[in-house]
């Protein structure tokens, strides 16, 4: 683990990214962000329990993945969000739910 993201776990738990970072949708062990997965978290359910659990308690992690849901279609003026990683269908399927709760937020 390289220093920035030792030093990120250690002021926000690693469960959202803090300073300037580059918007991914990684769920890699090792990723930097609300998306990455944890060690424990071998199965689909358990990656989607942690997600649900991270966007329920923190609000950093609420409105990072929301932008993220944002960007998911790329209609923003930039390129589709790619998601990589070993859960990458669950978390391009969480992040298609937070635009669908979105759109029906908008007037």
């Amino acid at each position: 683990m390289s220093q920035p993201q030792r030093q990120l776990k250690s002021v926000i738990g690693g469960n959202a990214w803090s300073g300037a970072f580059k918007l991914a949708a990684d769920t890699h062990p090792q990723a930097a962000g609300p998306l990455a997965v944890t060690p424990e978290c071998s199965t689909p359910d358990g990656y989607r329990a942690l997600i649900r659990q991270r966007y329920r308690d923190h609000a950093a992690v609420r409105q990072q993945l929301a932008v993220m849901a944002r960007r998911l279609d790329g209609r923003s003026m930039s390129k589709p969000l790619e998601t990589t990683g070993p859960f990458a269908a669950e978390a391009y399927e969480i992040l298609s739910a937070i635009r669908g709760q979105l759109k029906e937020t908008q007037p």
